[in-house]
């Protein structure tokens, strides 16, 4: 199984309705690891490495199955992968 690494940043309502920790929780259950954090534009940024697929399932369920998250845009870019990671850090 391949993996990856993507930076993601998200504009919408994407703060104050618990996005960071609805992505920490995804992650951990995908197996995901990486950051995520606000933005002082009202954005939130992520660094997020694992499978495609999984990558995917958690991106998807962010856009499609939140009730207080809307997502209006997303920009993407693949990232070099992060040996060693463990886990998914939540920053401020």
């Amino acid at each position: 199984m391949s993996t990856q690494r993507n930076y993601y940043r998200m504009t919408g309502r994407v703060q104050n309705v618990g996005f960071r920790w609805t992505v920490r929780q995804l992650a951990e259950s995908l197996g995901l690891t990486g950051r995520v954090r606000n933005r002082r534009d009202g954005s939130v940024e992520m660094e997020l490495q694992g499978s495609p697929a999984a990558l995917n399932k958690l991106i998807k369920n962010l856009v499609e199955e939140q009730t207080f998250i809307r997502i209006d845009d997303t920009y993407s870019e693949p990232l070099p992968l992060v040996d060693d990671e463990k886990g998914l850090m939540v920053r401020f």
